[in-house]
C-alpha cells in the first residue's frame, strides 16, 4: 500500500472524474458496513466494568459521591455513543454526496469535518489511557457548557417555557454535580472553567476541538492534519479554493483520507474500551479506503471522465 500514515495525494495530476468520484462512494459505503455493526454493540464490557470499579474505589464510603460519579459515567458514555452515531451519519451522507450531480465542491469537506470531530469527543470521553475521573471531570465540563448554549438559545427565543426547561435542567444538573464531589468555577467572561474531580483539573471546560482531534488521529495527524483544511471548507473560506488541496480532487481524496482514518481510530478506541478485537473490519476499511488513494495516484480513473 502507497498511503498508510502518509498524507492524501495531491492532485496536481490527478483529475476529478465520475469514476473516482463512483469508486470513494462505494469504498465508502463497503467501510460503513463493517464498522456500523462494531459500534452498535454500544461500549459495554471490560472498560465499562474497569471503569466502574475505578469509580467505586475513588468514592470509598461515600455514597452520594459514588452515585454521583456513576451517573457522570453514563452521561460520558451516551455522549460517546452518540458520538460514534453522529460519525457514522456524517460520513454516510459523506458517501452519497459524492454520487450527486454536479459532484460536491465544499460540501463533503464538512460531512468529513463534523466526523473527524465526533471522534475526537469519543476520544476524549472514552480513551482508557486517561484516568477514569480526568474523563468524568470532561463530562461534567462539557454538560456545563452545554447548559449555558442551551439557556443562550432559549433566551434568544425569548420563551419562557424553553428558559424554565433550561433553568430545570441546570438545577438538575449542578445537584449531580455536587453529588460526585465536582468543583468549577465561572471565568471572567461568565465561562464555566477549573472543573476539578479528583485532583483532576479541565482549566477549560469544553474540549478544544482542533486539538481534541489532532489526538484522536494519533500518529496519522503528525503526517497530515487536517483539520484546517476541512475548516476552511465548512466556512467558505478563500483561502481553499487555492492549492492543490482544495477544491476538485484534492479536497475529494482528503476527504477519504480522513474518512479512513476516522473509522479505523474509532475502530481502535472502541476496541481498547469494550475489550474486543475489531482489527479484521479496521483491515477491511484500511484497505478499502486506501486502495482508492492508491488508485487514484496510478490513473486507474483518468480514462473515465
Amino acid at each position: 500500500m502507497v498511503f498508510e500514515l502518509e498524507p492524501p495525494p495531491r492532485a496536481a495530476d490527478i483529475a476529478l472524474t465520475p469514476g473516482l468520484l463512483a469508486a470513494a462512494a462505494k469504498a465508502v459505503q463497503i467501510c460503513l458496513g463493517h464498522v456500523e455493526p462494531v459500534l452498535a454493540r454500544g461500549l459495554a464490557g471490560e472498560g465499562l466494568d474497569a471503569d466502574r470499579l475505578a469509580i467505586r474505589a475513588s468514592a470509598g464510603n461515600r455514597s452520594r459521591i459514588k452515585r454521583g460519579r456513576v451517573r457522570l459515567h453514563e452521561l460520558a458514555v451516551g455522549a460517546a455513543e452518540l458520538a460514534a452515531a453522529s460519525a457514522v451519519d456524517h460520513l454516510r451522507a459523506f458517501g452519497a454526496d459524492l454520487t450527486r450531480e454536479p459532484p460536491p465542491v465544499l460540501s463533503h469537506l464538512t460531512s468529513v469535518r463534523a466526523a473527524l470531530e465526533a471522534g475526537g469527543l469519543f476520544g476524549y470521553l472514552t480513551d482508557r489511557t486517561d484516568d477514569v475521573s480526568l474523563r468524568l471531570a470532561r463530562v461534567a465540563g462539557m454538560w456545563l457548557v452545554d447548559c449555558d448554549s442551551a439557556r443562550k438559545l432559549a433566551m434568544s427565543h425569548n420563551s419562557p417555557a424553553m428558559i424554565a426547561d433550561v433553568q430545570e435542567a441546570e438545577s438538575s444538573l449542578y445537584r449531580l454535580l455536587a453529588d460526585a464531589g465536582v468543583t468549577w468555577r465561572r471565568d471572567r467572561q461568565g465561562k464555566p472553567s477549573g472543573v476539578t474531580l479528583n485532583g483532576h483539573v479541565i482549566p477549560k471546560a469544553d474540549i478544544g476541538i482542533a486539538v481534541g482531534t489532532r489526538k484522536f488521529l494519533g500518529p496519522a495527524a503528525a503526517a497530515f492534519d487536517p483539520y484546517n483544511s476541512l475548516s476552511g471548507g465548512a466556512h467558505t473560506r478563500p483561502w481553499i479554493h487555492s492549492g492543490s488541496r482544495g477544491t476538485g480532487a484534492g479536497s475529494v481524496l482528503t476527504a477519504v483520507w480522513v474518512a479512513r482514518e476516522v473509522l479505523v481510530r474509532f475502530l481502535a478506541l472502541w476496541g481498547a474500551y469494550t475489550g474486543q478485537d475489531a482489527g479484521t473490519e479496521s483491515a477491511k476499511v484500511r484497505q478499502a479506503l486506501t486502495g482508492v488513494l492508491n488508485r487514484s495516484v496510478a490513473g486507474d480513473f483518468a480514462s473515465r471522465a
